[in-house]
């Protein structure tokens, strides 16, 4: 049984022995994978691709003091699939005993602060996710003949008659509808129109609003339903009354801060929602993002 460190060499001696950087590619192979003795030979092969060409094999060998007969022996594998498939498995083994040993060392929060104990879980389980699986493609054109049939009880209407004739309405677990505008043009006065009809036809609709309250929000559901269903305002708090519909709402005032991506998360879940209006966006945090992205970028 061949160590770990035969294994990579093999691996990257075998990738520049068939000029086969894209196997690496198809599997995700990134230096990080490989140990810090090999990383290396790694970015000394990448170096040379950069450049356009694969390394001479004896060159490469010389640089990395291997002599003819460790070569001869890392030459002899010829499955590359398989010696990804290894290297894959060792990082992801080495990577989760690194993070159980940091968990263990704070094992002491599942009684002191076991929400600040489950907050490292899910943090140590988001950052896993990247070796979990290799990545696939699909044929775009596969099952293409499905899309000439929309079936309409997967989508939700905007409320609009105009604007679903056009677009069939919302596609549920989908679409991603963006209204920019100055203020006062009426955005929120769309979002609540869209959650409104969607909660009358029976779906679970939720919203966030960062920066007005529910007070505000009421008022402007009350013009909403004034101008679209009734004349008056009695008439409209009746109909609302009537219609029996309910739509969740989370405000930065009950959060107490802005919200993040795990805030939304998690108000979509607790309440099962099947659609969700997110009202001022750019007062929202993206506990992912890095320097110089938008919020728009970094959340969606």
């Amino acid at each position: 049984m061949m160590n770990m460190d035969v294994i990579e060499k093999s691996l990257l001696f075998g990738v520049v022995r068939d000029k086969a950087w894209g196997t690496l590619l198809s599997n995700g192979m990134l230096k990080e994978y490989f140990s810090y003795a090999n990383q290396p030979i790694y970015s000394y092969i990448k170096d040379n691709l950069d450049r356009g060409q694969y390394p001479d094999l004896y060159t490469m060998a010389y640089a990395f003091h291997i002599d003819d007969y460790n070569l001869q022996e890392y030459l002899a594998v010829e499955n590359l699939e398989e010696l990804c498939d290894l290297v894959r498995k060792a990082y992801a083994s080495q990577l989760l005993n690194n993070k159980i040993a940091m968990l263990n060392e704070n094992i002491d929060e599942m009684d002191t602060d076991p929400y600040k104990f489950i907050d490292r879980l899910v943090e140590c389980t988001n950052s896993l996710k990247h070796i979990s699986t290799k990545i696939k493609s699909v044929s775009l054109l596969d099952d293409i003949d499905d899309i000439v049939t929309i079936d309409e009880t997967d989508t939700i209407s905007s409320g609009f008659k105009e604007l679903d004739m056009k677009l069939r309405g919302w596609k549920r677990g989908e679409d991603l509808i963006v209204f920019v505008g100055r203020t006062g043009q009426g955005k929120s006065w769309f979002g609540l129109k869209f959650a409104m009809s969607a909660a009358m036809n029976g779906e679970k609709v939720g919203i966030y609003s960062g920066e007005m309250s529910k007070q505000q929000l009421q008022e402007r559901i009350l013009c909403c339903a004034k101008k679209t269903y009734t004349s008056t305002r009695e008439e409209a708090l009746q109909f609302i009354k009537d219609s029996n519909i309910d739509i969740r709402l989370l405000t930065q005032s009950d959060l107490r801060r802005k919200a993040n991506i795990d805030d939304i998360e998690e108000f979509i879940v607790r309440e099962r929602l099947t659609m969700l209006v997110v009202d001022q966006l750019s007062l929202m945090e993206d506990n992912t993002c890095k320097p110089r992205n938008s919020i728009t970028t970094a959340i969606w």
